[in-house]
């Protein structure tokens, strides 16, 4: 990041840094806002995700996830109540109540010196398109541990490297590692609302490295690190 500051004063005469951006190791993770066209969105192994202008060439807003991060994806739908969803409650109490989905896959391989970043998931972020500012969620953070090793059938997850949403916006796929895709499913609303597992795709031999969805959101194509191309059926 590059400041201005005022000599006599020592203030920043901005409110805000003049260039912002990713600082650490590589960046993969990129997806234009759907519902914009000035708008993208990018995750990298800095942990952090971050929202930008075209238009305004820089960064409107920032979130720290935790976790190396090299897959997003927004949801191409429209604002979503995410009060409706079981502890959809934002971390910040100013943060708007409805928004639209940014979900982000996480880990990456970072070498032998930090397998830790290895282990892959995914957390949910709420995006205001009206000011560009993302938010992170409380209760629609991603599974637990337990949840994502029950879903891949006692295996732990790997790291993810692709993560785009079904045409619909209702599901969202995870290819990862393991060589598998994951797919969940928004599902309800009032307590009883959640983003559930529908489906893990397997017979890859390889990690995933790209996949898509068919205009209807019941079918995946998949590729893996071992050039196969591969048609699941997910309905």
């Amino acid at each position: 990041e590059i400041f201005e500051i005022d000599l006599e004063t020592g203030d920043n005469p901005f409110d805000e840094p003049l260039v912002a951006g990713h600082y650490k190791s590589e960046l993969w993770g990129l997806d234009v806002d759907p519902g914009s066209v000035d708008n993208f969105v990018t995750a990298g192994d800095d942990e952090t995700v971050r929202y930008w202008s075209i238009a305004e060439r820089r960064c409107l807003s920032a979130v720290n996830v935790g976790a190396c991060a090299r897959a997003v994806a927004v949801s191409p739908t429209g604002a979503t109540n995410w009060a409706s969803f079981r502890g959809g409650e934002e971390q910040d109490a100013d943060a708007p109540r409805s928004g639209v989905a940014v979900v982000v896959g996480l880990g990456g391989d970072g070498g032998k010196r930090d397998k830790s970043v290895r282990i892959g998931g995914f957390k949910v972020l709420n995006l205001d398109r009206a000011t560009g500012r993302l938010t992170k969620l409380d209760g629609m953070a991603g599974p637990s541990k337990k949840a994502l090793k029950r879903h891949s059938k006692g295996k732990k997850w790997e790291w993810v490297s692709d993560v785009k949403f079904s045409p619909a916006g209702d599901m969202v796929g995870f290819g990862t590692h393991d060589n598998r895709v994951y797919v969940y499913r928004f599902e309800g609303g009032g307590d009883a609302g959640a983003l559930r597992p529908l489906a893990a795709c397997e017979g890859h031999s390889s990690y995933i490295t790209h996949f898509d969805w068919s205009e209807d959101g019941t079918h995946l194509q998949t590729n893996c690190g071992a050039y196969e191309l591969l048609f699941s059926d997910v309905s």
